[in-house]
């Protein structure tokens, strides 16, 4: 077990593990976990986890390579509320030709689920934890992946910083990573289809806020794009209940773009982020969304 900005973490049967606390910086208007925290935290899982193995994005970086994600599906059960304690889980599977393939899941720690808001201080108080930590600590035999709440599966490639090609995954690029083959729903990520009008578009600018280590807009970007330009009907008293994400191209500091959507039937959005000057695509997504009565669950005090 090794100490981060987590808490602790561990690796259990090939899969890397870390504690969490629902903070208030990651909730919605009602103390829910919000669907962009769920996505921040598995790009900090998977960041974290290829760091161990000595394959973090600097380490590539030194041998002329680096990561990029190029698909991504997730799946909501249920929307944990704030204080709630929580394990997520993420490991990598072995690679087929330059695709790497990675997986999540999230449950509730024992115990992490709270009837109330002041359940859930007075028992960080009586466990000696601090805010934005797991009190109890993780337990090495506790399956962390059981019945969770939130699920994922994501496609890296490594490429040819010169080239700005895909290269083939070899045990040396690998490092130490150990893999695990256990499956999660969605990872045959299914194609995308055009919508047969896009019913709804924003124009913007990425900031330089946008930008990440490679030099162009992070990939949370785009899904906090998505999710932050669309109308009022999409998710009034709806929440995220799947999302996928294609990474097409890259987008730059500066770049004019266009976020598109369309309603391709009750509930379900297709999404679509083009440059404006050419048309050319950068990302596309879908998103389901489900009324929050059906996956979560209302905040109570005492």
């Amino acid at each position: 077990m090794t100490e981060n900005d987590y808490g602790y973490s561990m690796s259990i049967g090939n899969k890397y593990t870390i504690q969490q606390t629902v903070q208030s910086g990651s909730i919605d208007g009602k103390c829910r976990a919000t669907i962009m925290s769920f996505l921040s935290l598995a790009q900090d899982l998977a960041s974290s986890h290829y760091g161990t193995g000595g394959r973090s994005i600097p380490h590539l970086q030194k041998e002329g390579f680096t990561w990029v994600v190029t698909k991504q599906h997730f799946e909501v059960r249920e929307y944990p509320l704030w204080l709630d304690c929580y394990k997520a889980v993420t490991w990598a599977k072995k690679p087929r030709g330059p695709f790497c393939y990675r997986n999540f899941a999230y449950s509730y720690a024992e115990d992490g689920k709270y009837d109330t808001v002041d359940d859930a201080f007075a028992d960080q108080v009586a466990k000696g934890g601090s805010y934005g930590q797991m009190p109890a600590g993780l337990s090495e035999t506790a399956d962390a992946a059981a019945q969770p709440f939130f699920t994922g599966s994501s496609l890296w490639m490594v490429l040819d910083l010169s080239t700005g090609r895909p290269v083939k995954m070899t045990d040396e690029l690998m490092g130490s990573l150990q893999f695990c083959e256990d499956s999660v729903p969605g990872e045959e990520m299914a194609k995308i289809r055009d919508p047969e009008e896009w019913t709804f578009g924003h124009e913007f600018t990425p900031t330089n806020l946008d930008i990440d280590l490679n030099g162009h807009v992070n990939n949370l970007a785009y899904d906090r794009w998505i999710l932050s330009f669309l109308p009022e009907k999409a998710y009034a008293g709806k929440l995220v209940k799947a999302i996928d994400m294609y990474f097409i191209a890259q987008a730059m500091f500066g770049d004019e773009l266009v976020c598109r959507a369309a309603e391709v039937e009750p509930d379900v959005w297709v999404h679509s982020i083009i440059r404006k000057a050419d048309g050319a695509e950068m990302f596309r997504a879908r998103t389901e969304w489900a009324p929050e009565w059906e996956i979560s669950r209302p905040v109570t005090t005492r």
